[in-house]
């Protein structure tokens, strides 16, 4: 950490914390996240790889350092803007046109991470970031994510003790225990898009996981778009190891002459 100065706490959870960050020498800005060499899960490691991976694809932040001392795992990626939750936050909701334009851009994210084999695992607002400058929106936060196609097989499916991910974005196949694969982060990712054009999902005061995957069964009869529908409709009938046809759900989204949006 000596090329780096921690300058202010953007986010601390139980699995570590995110400071904005410069570099010494030429002052420029990032995201530095530390983790803890004594805690149970050591998660830095893990995202280095899939950065690794990433390394010059739009929409994904680039790593600019990994690195551990006697006490934490230091990881430090690009400093970009807020996420999607802080534009709720800020917003309460977005408009459809809105959706229509990110919904694209997080379709394209998916379409390039299962196309290096590596699926997120824990899909949720606080990891898609919008850089203002150019309102392209980043996926970070690569943890928990996992290589699908290992030995240069699909992985095998099975059942699992416990869920993965965030209850309300996952998919009802998590709900079900079941291994995590390319649909399940695209069925997290519609629920991410239907909580910002709701500005809240029906499920969110819900602590019940049963209850949760139920209202989630059952959205597709509620008064959502139509592109929802259709979306939820067509990624639930995907089996475990198939390929999601992502120019579909992209032209479920579609819109004419979108431009850029100005988040003020």
């Amino acid at each position: 950490m000596n090329n780096y100065k921690l300058l202010e706490l953007i986010s601390s959870g139980c699995f570590g914390s995110v400071y904005k960050g410069k570099h010494n020498r030429n002052n420029q800005l990032v995201a530095i996240k530390i983790e803890s060499k004594n805690g149970h899960t050591h998660l830095l490691k893990n995202e280095t790889r899939v950065y690794n991976c990433l390394k010059n694809q739009v929409g994904f932040p680039q790593l600019k350092w990994y690195g551990v001392d006697m006490l934490n795992y230091y990881l430090v990626i690009d400093l970009l803007d807020f996420s999607l939750h802080g534009l709720i936050d800020k917003y309460k909701a977005l408009s459809i046109r809105t959706i229509l334009y990110i919904a694209r851009q997080l379709f394209e994210r998916l379409r390039i991470l299962h196309q290096h084999h590596i699926i997120h695992r824990d899909i949720k607002p606080d990891n898609f970031l919008i850089d203002l400058k150019s309102n392209i929106f980043y996926l970070i936060d690569f943890g928990f994510s996992k290589m699908y196609i290992q030995n240069g097989k699909h992985i095998n499916f099975k059942t699992k003790n416990s869920i993965i991910g965030t209850p309300n974005f996952i998919s009802i196949n998590i709900h079900d225990n079941c291994e995590p694969s390319r649909r399940d982060d695209i069925e997290s990712t519609l629920y991410v898009l239907l909580y910002c054009l709701l500005g809240e999902l029906e499920w969110d005061t819900e602590n019940d996981l049963e209850k949760i995957a139920t209202l989630k069964t059952n959205i597709i009869h509620e008064d959502i778009p139509p592109c929802f529908k259709f979306a939820l409709i067509y990624v639930r009938q995907l089996t475990f190891d198939q390929t999601p046809d992502y120019a579909y759900l992209t032209s479920l989204f579609n819109y004419d002459k979108c431009e850029k949006f100005e988040w003020n």
